[in-house]
């Protein structure tokens, strides 16, 4: 009688070549949809900080413009003669309209404007330097060609980024024509026949975000104070952009 005795091992069998091939397909797919979650996270992420910092940007032009242009023509000591301060060669107020001089790093189309205040040992310039009692402090604001909002505390010769990302400024002055303390007519810088009667300041900025976070691309027309801007000029764009206006009393014309 013949007896077979099996061999256990021969009974023990590992994975094939397809399942192999497949468990690894699985893998790569479970691996894709992780990958794309992270992608999807990342990007909203992305579009949420986008956002947040172009709100933030509102809020500070907004704040800053409200505390800064508003400082216009204040002189320590109220009995003093205003016009003998704020000379016509040092404006309490003054401004340039729709800037066009391609050679030099203001934005073209852009406002600019300038305040001048005296200090009194505690008021700030807009580089938040103090400024000493009995000195004429210059503030000029403006929009240079890397798309920031700049000021300059020392009659233009230099600036200091405020706010990045914004790709106008329009500006217009409501000015008193009939001297009884109401502001008659807001008008361009052009078009305003005396500073000194200025009682208040409309100012709009237009504000873009660091980063394209739209679904759609497209080319838009923003209305800023009356004129009209388009961004981007030509083409189209994924980025989002916010108009900020403000209105500024000249609380030291209106005592």
């Amino acid at each position: 009688m013949n007896i077979w005795i099996m061999n256990k091992d021969r009974l023990q069998s590992g994975f094939g070549l397809v399942e192999i091939m497949v468990a690894m397909v699985i893998g790569l797919f479970l691996m894709g949809g992780l990958i794309q979650i992270f992608l999807g996270n990342k990007q909203a992420f992305l579009v949420q900080e986008a956002q947040a910092r172009l709100q933030e940007n509102a809020r500070m032009a907004s704040v800053f413009l409200s505390s800064n242009l508003g400082k216009a023509g204040f002189h320590q000591n109220a009995q003093d003669d205003a016009t003998t301060i704020f000379t016509a060669a040092n404006l309490a107020l003054s401004g340039t309209n729709d800037n066009a001089n391609g050679g030099d790093t203001i934005l073209d189309g852009t406002d600019a404007i300038t305040v001048r205040f005296e200090g009194d040992g505690n008021i700030t310039d807009c580089r938040g330097n103090g400024v000493a009692a009995g000195a004429l402090s210059t503030n000029i604001y403006r929009i240079d060609t890397s798309n920031e909002l700049e000021c300059s505390a020392d009659g233009g010769t230099t600036f200091q980024p405020l706010i990045e990302n914004v790709e106008n400024m329009q500006v217009l002055y409501g000015e008193d024509t009939d001297a009884d303390g109401v502001v008659d007519q807001y008008r361009d810088a052009g078009g305003v026949a005396n500073f000194d009667n200025v009682l208040s300041i409309h100012v709009a900025l237009l504000l873009a975000s660091s980063r394209e976070i739209k679904l759609n691309a497209e080319s838009k027309t923003y209305t800023l104070v009356g004129t009209g801007v388009t961004e981007p000029a030509s083409g189209t764009d994924r980025i989002q952009r916010r108009v900020v206006e403000r209105v500024v009393a000249l609380r030291n014309r209106l005592l």
